[in-house]
């Protein structure tokens, strides 16, 4: 059940994708060992984890 704000799921790969309270996908992040995290939109575009812009 998603809450009124949304939710996040978190697969086996390591990839948290979050979704709005509809259930779409506004976005996802991922960790790679090294402990780098990149961002991506719901569009799988890597973005600018301090900016939020397209790269």
């Amino acid at each position: 059940m998603l809450s009124k704000t949304g939710s996040y799921r978190t697969d086996p790969n390591g990839t948290t994708t979050s979704y709005d309270k509809y259930g779409r996908k506004t976005g996802s992040f991922k960790t790679d060992s090294t402990g780098k995290t990149t961002q991506y939109d719901r569009y799988a575009e890597k973005m600018e984890l301090e900016t939020g812009k397209k790269l």
